[in-house]
């Protein structure tokens, strides 16, 4: 078992790796660097010469999705916010609900909602179930949603409600992209069939509920872990035996450590890599 949390004024440089670690059999002619955990989350991370420009790009696309779209007022106020993805705001815009209207109410930063929406996740991976179908799932504010609408309220009384853009298939495909980071950087991948990359590049979501799942609440994973702050995330490593077969398994908490949260952070439970035989620790 490996336990890790990085954040991003301790970042750990590995490589370079010389090859995409998304295929091995990719253009080599411009290798970037590859951030396991974007370093607008605080990720520290960083894997030289380890990714193609294809799938750089196919990376950042939904990268921002997440940063940009679904967290970036979470990102601001926590003061996560990195250059590349537009300067910090002061002021964030809400889409509310007055009546049977959708209004947009534009609010200073101080006074913004504090809201994280992230998927919470049921049931184990579906290869590990024996499931054929897929997983309950539901969308979760880790945040008072009465303190939001009292926020909005400051501004327009008749506020019945805040609504938000949110794609939940660019979290999906992030976790993806942590996971599979994560394996690459610990094992040898000669003998390991990676299982999460028709989700990161291909955008196949559909099934992604075989691969990706519910995990242990944190409290009961990590009861040794030294104290984190909100750039910092709980990722654990394993390789767990199924049916004969061992699976490179990662468990990811993203913000397990919010002030003022009513509810904790989900973890999440991927099947990053399978092999026949126990795969190969990399040389450090």
């Amino acid at each position: 078992m490996t336990t890790i949390s990085f954040h991003k004024r301790r970042a750990k440089v590995i490589g370079p790796l010389g090859y995409c670690m998304y295929g091995p059999d990719h253009s080599r002619d411009e290798l970037s660097r590859e951030h396991v955990i974007p370093r607008a989350l605080g990720g520290g991370l960083v894997v030289l010469a380890g990714s193609c420009e294809d799938c750089r790009k196919k990376t950042h696309k939904f990268e921002t999705e997440c940063l940009a779209r679904n967290w970036k007022m979470f990102r601001t106020e926590h003061n996560l916010e990195v250059s590349g993805l537009g300067h910090s705001p002061t002021h964030g815009t809400l889409t509310v609900r007055e009546g049977r209207y959708l209004v947009p109410l534009i609010v200073p930063l101080r006074e913004y909602p504090v809201v994280l929406t992230m998927p919470k996740i049921f049931d184990a991976p579906g290869l590990f179930t024996g499931s054929t179908r897929p997983s309950k799932w539901a969308y979760v504010n880790l945040y008072d949603p009465q303190d939001a609408l009292a926020r909005a309220r400051k501004h327009l009384p008749a506020v019945t409600g805040i609504t938000a853009r949110y794609n939940v298939f660019a979290v999906f495909q992030l976790l993806a992209k942590i996971a599979h980071g994560i394996m690459v950087v610990h094992f040898e991948m000669d003998d390991i069939e990676p299982l999460l990359l028709d989700i990161i590049l291909n955008e196949k979501t559909d099934d992604a509920w075989r691969v990706i799942g519910g995990g242990a609440p944190i409290s009961m994973v990590s009861r040794r872990l030294p104290p984190i702050g909100i750039g910092q995330h709980f990722i654990r490593c394993d390789v767990l035996i199924h049916r004969g077969k061992f699976y490179v398994v990662v468990d990811i908490c993203l913000f397990p450590v919010l002030p003022r949260a009513l509810l904790a952070a989900p973890t999440y439970r991927l099947l990053a890599g399978v092999a026949t035989q126990p795969p190969k620790k990399r040389a450090s």
